[in-house]
């Protein structure tokens, strides 16, 4: 797999987000990293990270992930590092939204144990929680 660039990185975590039904803005990023990182951080540095045009320093870039609830290491580590966890936010688009019955049935074993549907929900529920995405199939 190749790596993606910095920016396709942080573009993808503003992305998942809004497939969660967060609306997030270059002025809510940078409102939201200033007072982590101590000090005023410009929207049009925000702008400039996402298109590719500007490289933040790494608490900044620390900072963001934290926002997005992401690893340090997606923006900051290896390209394994960063693969492994672009593979869960994958997931996560794939199965936002999705029921269980629907993935067993996709999955071609419609006759999935009990077990492995109670795992599957058990992950769709933590990754809403991880993303703050409502899970739309449990009653309030």
């Amino acid at each position: 797999m190749e790596s993606l660039s910095l920016s396709e990185r942080i573009r993808i975590l503003v992305e998942t987000a809004a497939a969660a039904g967060r609306t997030e803005t270059d002025e809510s990023i940078a409102a939201a990293v200033a007072p982590v990182v101590g000090r005023p951080i410009e929207t049009s540095l925000i702008r400039e990270a996402i298109e590719g045009d500007a490289v933040p320093a790494d608490d900044v870039l620390e900072a963001i992930a934290a926002h997005f609830s992401a690893p340090r290491s997606y923006l900051l580590g290896s390209p394994e590092e960063q693969a492994r966890y672009l593979h869960q936010l994958e997931l996560f688009t794939m199965l936002s939204g999705v029921p269980v019955s629907l993935m067993a049935l996709r999955s071609g074993r419609p006759e999935l144990s009990a077990e492995s549907v109670s795992a599957v929900g058990r992950l769709i529920e933590s990754t809403h929680e991880r993303y703050g995405a409502p899970d739309p199939y449990r009653s309030s």
